[in-house]
């Protein structure tokens, strides 16, 4: 134990020193546990940085690392400025073998402590040696051995913020960089994140006097002083004025002195008045070559006749332009050099004018931006020397057709943007004739932005042959145009293309992926685009092309089918623990697996020997990222939302945790334990009754038709019970005695107790009372009774009520009994169910669905939802029984249910559920959507035949016949695909071709076409087989055609196919079957010669070969060939189907003219 301090020491300050210089002399004498006590009687009273550095000093000692890092960061939180927390802080970490942690708390007091005393030197010489301990073994600093010239030149690539920071380096790096004056010709202040002190412009103009010539200004404490004297001390050629606040005059005054200002850049943020402006163009130098006003604000421009000879730039951005055709007279007179213009408007004021628009006399014009509106009637003449073309004009605007327009060539034009009601003549100008001479002797456009305005199919495909464009790398499309039927003949068009921007339109998946096929494509912009699914945009860049969706948090465009890769994991780089980093390797590799996430999410909350509110910033951001990614992926494991509720009270606080809670409630809304622990956690951190009751009715709406919700309802009896609310207690009984329920006696029990001793109005409806009360009265002899007895007779009838009302309840328990007893599993598990549990659930629902109650029926698939969530079966019943509410009124459930099994819950292997998904919303007349979904599927499963399908036929219904043969015959073209599923889409290219165009002749030439390529397909051969036979014949003559159009296909499959003996044989039955119904008179020798090779004995079989047989048997193949031709129940695995597997479907035989037997 402490000794107490003496007596004479009576002050706090007294005390503080005394226990302190107790504790150093144990330290001294290595009584490291004693000097503990000292200190924590010290800090105990009032903590100090000193006090908390020496506890940390002895927990180093003692060897708890955990304990002393605790003290060194309170020692930092106390007083940022002070390096003492940083340099123990970093020891620590340094001991615990944490180095770059220890480097960035080293880094983090550099930038807090004072730049000056011995503390700050101890932390920069700490952070050099531990920065030079990490650094590779054989690295140097640059400065000792590249030459001098050859380091400038490298540091001149930096920006004015970096070379300041390199400063901090070391001093050799500080003299070398303030020792070169090139490196301080450009003085910029723009990245600057808070008021540069007047000392460090000082520095800069002292060390680049001479040299200093540009200067980018703004966030000053002492704007007028500083101009002042760059004006004075340096030479400026270039000024740019962000955020100045600046006195309007005093820039006046300030810049008349700049005789050798060459450019002026005024930025948004500079205050400067209308008339001070003109001031400015009045007193600037003639020498000026460059101006820019970004001044949005202002309401007009003028700019005065004054004569600037040397402008080469002009850039005006402002409210409104006065006078905008003098603004272009004064522009081509007084400023005749011009080789770029830009004038754009911020208000949207039309200005009116009808003054030519002549530019022509700026010969050495190159770049012309205008964006202004304006209206009248203009005659616009461009230079010929003109190499970029900005045009953005409302829609008064009236370009005039004169002689002086459609004469002017522009050939060296190699960027245009046009955004005009009229795009003709100016079209016509741009680009030039469709020629070969045209394109011979002027420039290519590398950059193009179509007009915003309609465009017709037959001006886009003019516009995209002109010669010029044949090299074209950047193109922007129209906002808001059809472009996304046009995309083949672009992508057919300019092969060249390396950018496209085709944000604002309604291009699909689909149209992404024939953009992604060109052969120099690099990037592809697609800001709000709503057709356009997300899992396109991951698929596009998955194949090496930048997508540009601005999506942020992914919400961005369509609705999404499903994430199905997984490419982010946690960031543990800060982590020198090797299971951690190997924990976080296997879910990275197998995300689907739940015991790599159980053991990540074990290891990443033991982090730093627990993790607390002083646990370093990374892991606790770590820990937190593999919650979130984990929860995403199995939002169902309600037992995980407690634990991170948990940790985050732990680290964060009450409102972390809230938040949490809240967020797994509304992941599995129907878990009773998750409801129970979040109601219990607001009764103990919540103090506000009418919140907490709040909370306490949203569980029971959610949670209070569960067969075991009496955990919740307990915990709601508990808390109003607490604050004797005895009037609610009673109302929350008469709720849950009408609930068919596990513990349902027992509440009636306590219930019925209650009811003893309360007022007759509150033990059952009103109606109910008055109906008692008037059998009572029509009663003999009631009116002789005293009250207490007519109370006595009116309690017993509604007790036989409320008797009424256990035997309701006691039997709808008993019926859902039945089915409750056989679930052994009622929360949710990556395991597979038995069958038992399947079939039990089945039961189950139908059971309640014929009890008609909505709410018990919704209320239970949402329990079957969450044990069996990975079974598309009960999906897929859940959505037809709502659709089936309301006669169909309940579209928004059905789309929540698809949407939740789609993204979340069934894996893209198992593919049914999407694909009903794509029906439904088709159904609500939404086709763009539902293809989305079918291409999402295909990113995953390539190769998958009913999706292909199903897709042709959507394009079929939705865009015509036509566009769902051009799918399929992208679909036959790609050499991802395996021949049988191609075979099967030139099989149902043909069938389209014969049953919807009517076109038998062609169907027949596709099949006849294809035969050699796809000799292993059963799909190919059976359904050519069968588009024979259903081919009608009513003459003779025809007849006969038919049988050798027939006979023709099946003597192929027999002599050239590789088909399996089994499918041979299948399809010989068939044939004999047509024989004996549609053959000719002779038909009965072939089907006796045919049926004595097919169905003799071995020995006399001719074709059929028993090398294809199982186990010799007759008329059996061997698995892998089944698999092979896609027969079903051919043993696909869902492992195929990931991998892109494809499943076929046994073909249905049709009967011939709706008679006799099917084929």
């Amino acid at each position: 134990m402490i000794a107490p301090a003496p007596a004479s020491q009576t002050t706090m300050n007294n005390v503080l020193q005394h226990l302190q210089r107790e504790g150093r002399a144990c330290y001294k004498r290595r009584e490291y546990r004693k000097a503990l006590d000292f200190f924590d009687n010290a800090i105990g009273r009032a903590p100090s940085v000193q006090l908390l550095d020496n506890r940390a000093a002895c927990h180093d000692k003692l060897n708890d690392l955990t304990a002393a890092l605790k003290d060194a960061k309170k020692a930092i939180q106390l007083q940022k400025e002070d390096p003492t927390g940083y340099l123990r802080a970093g020891k620590i970490l340094v001991k615990m073998e944490k180095l770059s942690v220890a480097l960035e708390i080293y880094s983090h007091g550099l930038k807090n402590v004072k730049h000056a005393g011995q503390g700050y030197e101890l932390l920069r010489t700490a952070h050099g040696e531990l920065m030079s301990q990490l650094s590779p073994p054989k690295s140097v600093d640059p400065l000792t051995v590249l030459p001098r010239e050859l380091a400038e030149q490298i540091l001149e690539y930096l920006t004015f913020q970096q070379r300041t920071n390199a400063c901090l380096v070391s001093k050799q790096w500080k003299s070398f960089i303030r020792s070169v004056p090139s490196f301080w010709q450009h003085l910029d202040l723009s990245d600057a994140r808070r008021k540069v002190r007047p000392a460090f412009i000082s520095r800069a103009i002292n060390v680049g006097r001479h040299k200093l010539t540009k200067a980018t200004l703004g966030g000053l404490y002492d704007f007028d002083k500083t101009l002042a004297g760059l004006i004075r001390h340096c030479a400026l050629e270039e000024l740019a004025l962000l955020d100045t606040g600046l006195q309007s005059q005093n820039l006046v005054d300030l810049l008349r002195q700049s005789s050798r200002l060459k450019a002026l850049t005024i930025h948004k943020g500079t205050q400067i008045g209308e008339g001070t402006l003109k001031q400015l163009l009045a007193i600037l130098p003639i020498s000026l070559e460059s101006l820019v006003c970004y001044l949005p604000d202002h309401k007009t421009l003028d700019l005065g006749k004054r004569p600037f000879g040397r402008l080469t730039t002009l850039s005006l951005c402002v409210g409104r332009f006065h006078a905008l055709g003098y603004l272009f007279q004064s522009v081509a007179t007084f400023m005749p050099h011009l080789r770029s213009f830009t004038a754009r408007q911020s208000l949207g004021q039309a200005n009116h004018t009808s003054v030519p628009l002549d530019l022509t006399v700026l010969d050495k014009l190159e770049c012309l931006d205008l964006r202004v509106r304006w209206t009248g009637s203009n005659r616009l003449k461009l230079p010929s020397s003109l190499q970029v073309l900005r045009l953005d004009i409302n829609h008064q605007f009236e370009i005039i057709t004169d002689p002086a327009v459609t004469e002017v060539r522009l050939p060296r034009l190699t960027e245009l943007l046009l955004d005009v009601p009229d795009v003709s003549d100016l079209l016509h100008a741009a680009l030039g004739a469709d020629d070969a001479d045209e394109e011979a002797s002027s420039s290519s456009i590398h950059t193009l932005t179509l007009p915003a305005w309609s465009l017709r199919l037959d001006e886009l495909k003019a516009i995209l042959k002109r010669p010029r464009l044949q090299r074209l790398k950047h193109l922007v499309t129209p906002h808001q145009s059809e472009i996304e039927h046009h995309i083949t003949m672009v992508t057919e068009s300019l092969l060249a293309l390396e950018t496209v921007d085709v944000s604002h339109t309604l291009i699909t998946g689909i149209e992404l992926k024939q953009l992604v096929g060109m052969p120099y494509l690099k990037r592809i912009t697609v800001i709000n685009c709503p057709n356009l699914g997300r899992d396109a945009v991951l698929w596009a860049r998955s194949q090496g092309v930048v997508v540009d969706d601005r999506a942020g948090s992914g919400d961005q465009g369509g609705r999404k089918v499903r994430y199905y890769r997984f490419n982010a994991m946690a960031d543990f780089s800060h982590s020198s623990d090797n299971e951690l980093q190997s924990l976080n390797a296997q879910v990275l590799a197998d995300p689907e697996e739940f015991e790599h996430w159980d053991k990540l999410v074990q290891a990443a909350q033991q982090q730093e020997g627990g993790l607390n509110r002083n646990s370093s910033p990374q892991a606790i951001a770590s820990t937190r990222d593999v919650y979130d990614r984990f929860l995403a992926r199995f939002p169902l494991f309600f037992g995980y939302w407690k634990k991170y509720a948990d940790f985050e009270f732990a680290i964060a606080g009450t409102e972390a945790a809230d938040l949490v809670y809240e967020r797994g409630v509304a992941s599995i809304g129907i878990s009773v334990d998750l409801w129970q622990n979040y109601c219990n956690f607001k009764t103990e951190t919540n103090h506000d009754q009418d919140m907490i009751r709040e909370l306490f009715e949203r569980g029971a709406e959610s949670v209070g038709l569960d067969f075991l919700g009496h955990l919740f309802w307990d915990k709601y009896l508990e808390f109003e019970e607490r604050l004797n609310a005895d009037d609610r207690v009673f109302s929350i009984l008469e709720r849950v005695i009408q609930i068919p329920m596990h513990q349902y006696a027992r509440y009636f029990e306590r219930y019925h107790l209650l009811a003893a001793k309360r007022p007759i109005a509150e033990l059952a409806p009103a109606e109910v009372i008055e109906r008692f009360t008037a059998e009572i009265e029509r009663q003999p002899g009631t009116k002789a009774k005293n009250p207490a007895d007519v109370e006595g007779d009116l309690r017993a009838r509604i007790d036989a009520y409320h008797m009424e009302i256990f035997n309701r309840t006691q039997a709808e328990t008993t019926k859902r009994w039945t089915y409750e007893q056989e679930i052994k599993r009622p929360y949710y598990h990556v395991t597979v169910l038995d069958d038992t549990q399947l079939s039990n659930w089945r039961n189950y629902l139908d059971f309640e669905e014929s009890e008609g109650d909505y709410a018990r029926t919704k209320f239970l698939y949402e329990r079957c939802l969450v044990t069996a969530a990975n079974y598309d079966e009960f999906w897929l019943r859940y959505a037809r029984w709502m659709l089936s509410q309301e006669d169909g009124k309940k579209t928004e459930e059905v789309r929540n249910i698809y949407q939740r099994a789609s993204c979340i819950f069934v894996p893209i292997p198992k593919p049914a559920v999407r694909l009903w998904y794509a029906r439904f919303e088709e159904a609500l007349g939404h086709p763009d959507l539902a293809g989305d979904i079918l291409e999402a599927i295909l990113m995953v499963l390539p190769g998958h035949l009913e999706v292909i399908l199903d897709l042709a036929n959507l394009h079929r219904r939705s865009r015509g016949v036509d566009a769902a043969i051009q799918t399929l015959r992208a679909y036959v073209n790609s050499a991802d695909l395996s021949p049988y599923v191609r075979g099967a889409l030139v099989a149902e290219w043909a069938r389209m071709m014969s049953e919807i165009n009517g076109k038998s002749d062609e169907a027949r030439a596709i099949f006849a076409s294809h035969q050699s390529q796809y000799l292993d397909c059963r799909q190919f051969w059976l359904k050519w087989f069968f588009f024979e036979v259903n081919q009608p014949a009513r003459d003779p003559k025809e007849q006969k055609q038919h049988y050798q159009l027939v006979k023709a296909v099946y003597d192929a499959v027999r002599q050239r196919s590789n088909l399996p003996p089994a499918t041979i044989k299948d399809l010989t039955t068939y044939y004999l079957s047509y024989l004996q119904e549609r053959g000719p008179s002779d038909a009965m020798k072939e089907v006796m010669e045919l049926d004595k090779e097919v169905n003799g004995p071995l020995s006399v079989q001719k074709r059929v070969k028993r090398e294809g047989m199982i186990d010799g048997g007759e008329g059996t193949v061997s698995s892998a060939t089944l698999l092979e031709n896609g027969l079903a129940g051919a043993g696909m695995q869902e492992g195929a189907l990931r991998q892109g597997g494809e499943q076929y479907y046994a073909v249905a035989p049709q009967p011939v003219n709706g008679q006799g037997a099917g084929y």
